[in-house]
């Protein structure tokens, strides 16, 4: 939801979050792959919002 509402692509997000591949950025959605705290504080600057938004807790 964030991605679609900043108008970014997976691959725009991906090459923002260091060249991550399309695929890791989908599985990320999808709930296949779970975002790490690393992760979170990657995407937070992004999306102007907690890494905390991004984590299950």
């Amino acid at each position: 939801m964030y991605r679609e509402n900043a108008g970014l692509t997976q691959e725009a997000l991906g090459k923002i979050l260091g060249d991550l591949p399309k695929q890791h950025i989908s599985n990320m959605k999808n709930n296949h792959r779970k975002i790490t705290l690393e992760m979170a504080k990657k995407l937070a600057p992004v999306f102007n919002t907690s890494p905390v938004r991004f984590l299950d807790l």
